[in-house]
Protein backbone atom coordinates (compact mmCIF):
# COMPACT_ATOMS: atom_id res chain seq x y z
CA UNK A 1 0.00 0.00 0.00
CA UNK A 2 1.40 3.05 -0.93
CA UNK A 3 1.19 6.65 1.20
CA UNK A 4 -1.20 8.46 -1.50
CA UNK A 5 -4.25 5.10 -0.70
CA UNK A 6 -3.49 6.00 3.04
CA UNK A 7 -3.54 9.80 2.66
CA UNK A 8 -7.08 9.32 0.47
CA UNK A 9 -9.06 7.17 3.25
CA UNK A 10 -8.13 9.66 5.64
CA UNK A 11 -8.81 12.35 3.64
CA UNK A 12 -12.60 11.24 2.93
CA UNK A 13 -14.41 10.73 5.65
CA UNK A 14 -17.29 8.61 3.96
CA UNK A 15 -14.39 5.97 2.70
CA UNK A 16 -13.46 5.62 6.12
CA UNK A 17 -17.14 5.13 7.34
CA UNK A 18 -18.19 2.42 5.36
CA UNK A 19 -14.90 0.84 5.80
CA UNK A 20 -15.40 0.98 9.98
CA UNK A 21 -19.12 -0.65 9.29
CA UNK A 22 -17.99 -3.40 7.51
CA UNK A 23 -15.68 -3.80 10.43
CA UNK A 24 -18.21 -3.48 13.07
CA UNK A 25 -20.54 -5.71 11.09
CA UNK A 26 -17.74 -8.48 11.39
CA UNK A 27 -17.25 -7.79 15.03
CA UNK A 28 -20.92 -8.28 15.43
CA UNK A 29 -20.78 -11.87 13.60
CA UNK A 30 -17.87 -12.61 15.72
CA UNK A 31 -18.89 -12.14 19.36
CA UNK A 32 -22.64 -13.31 18.37
CA UNK A 33 -21.51 -16.33 16.70
CA UNK A 34 -21.18 -19.74 18.25
CA UNK A 35 -18.04 -20.62 16.62
CA UNK A 36 -16.64 -17.99 15.04
CA UNK A 37 -13.40 -19.26 13.99
CA UNK A 38 -15.50 -20.75 11.06
CA UNK A 39 -16.81 -17.39 9.99
CA UNK A 40 -14.93 -16.43 7.01
CA UNK A 41 -14.87 -12.51 6.83
CA UNK A 42 -17.46 -12.25 4.04
CA UNK A 43 -20.48 -9.55 5.09
CA UNK A 44 -24.01 -8.92 2.74
CA UNK A 45 -23.42 -5.16 1.11
CA UNK A 46 -24.13 -2.57 3.82
CA UNK A 47 -27.05 -0.26 2.08
CA UNK A 48 -27.05 2.21 5.05
CA UNK A 49 -24.18 3.66 7.23
CA UNK A 50 -24.65 6.49 9.50
CA UNK A 51 -23.47 9.65 8.43
CA UNK A 52 -22.82 8.66 4.58
CA UNK A 53 -25.46 9.37 2.26
CA UNK A 54 -27.00 6.44 1.05
CA UNK A 55 -27.01 7.50 -2.58
CA UNK A 56 -23.22 7.75 -2.21
CA UNK A 57 -22.24 4.15 -1.31
CA UNK A 58 -22.12 2.41 -4.83
CA UNK A 59 -20.03 5.12 -5.57
CA UNK A 60 -17.70 4.79 -2.39
CA UNK A 61 -17.86 0.96 -2.83
CA UNK A 62 -16.34 1.13 -6.23
CA UNK A 63 -13.92 3.26 -4.89
CA UNK A 64 -12.68 1.28 -1.55
CA UNK A 65 -12.25 -2.23 -4.30
CA UNK A 66 -10.42 0.28 -7.04
CA UNK A 67 -7.97 1.20 -3.79
CA UNK A 68 -7.59 -2.35 -2.53
CA UNK A 69 -8.94 -1.32 0.78
CA UNK A 70 -12.65 -3.94 0.10
CA UNK A 71 -12.88 -6.97 -1.61
CA UNK A 72 -15.84 -8.12 -2.62
CA UNK A 73 -17.59 -11.98 -4.36
CA UNK A 74 -20.64 -13.32 -5.73
CA UNK A 75 -22.45 -15.84 -3.45
CA UNK A 76 -24.90 -16.94 -5.77
CA UNK A 77 -27.98 -15.96 -6.30
CA UNK A 78 -29.66 -15.77 -2.98
CA UNK A 79 -26.26 -14.42 -1.35
CA UNK A 80 -25.82 -11.81 -4.11
CA UNK A 81 -22.69 -9.72 -3.57
CA UNK A 82 -20.68 -10.02 -0.48
CA UNK A 83 -17.68 -7.56 1.05
CA UNK A 84 -14.83 -8.12 2.84
CA UNK A 85 -12.18 -5.71 4.24
CA UNK A 86 -9.00 -6.51 2.49
CA UNK A 87 -5.51 -6.76 4.63
CA UNK A 88 -4.82 -2.67 3.29
CA UNK A 89 -8.13 -1.75 4.16
CA UNK A 90 -7.39 -3.23 7.94
CA UNK A 91 -4.33 -1.52 7.70
CA UNK A 92 -5.66 1.76 6.82
CA UNK A 93 -8.06 1.82 9.75
CA UNK A 94 -5.28 1.07 12.58
CA UNK A 95 -3.15 3.54 10.65
CA UNK A 96 -5.65 6.30 10.48
CA UNK A 97 -8.80 5.57 12.88
CA UNK A 98 -11.69 7.80 13.26
CA UNK A 99 -11.45 11.01 15.10
CA UNK A 100 -12.40 11.19 18.33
Amino acid sequence: MIDIELEELHRCDDWRRLLEGYQSLLEQRISAAEAPEKLDGWLPRLHAVEGVDDSDLSRIHGRLIAWGFLTFRLAGRTAGIQYQISPAGKQALARHPAPV
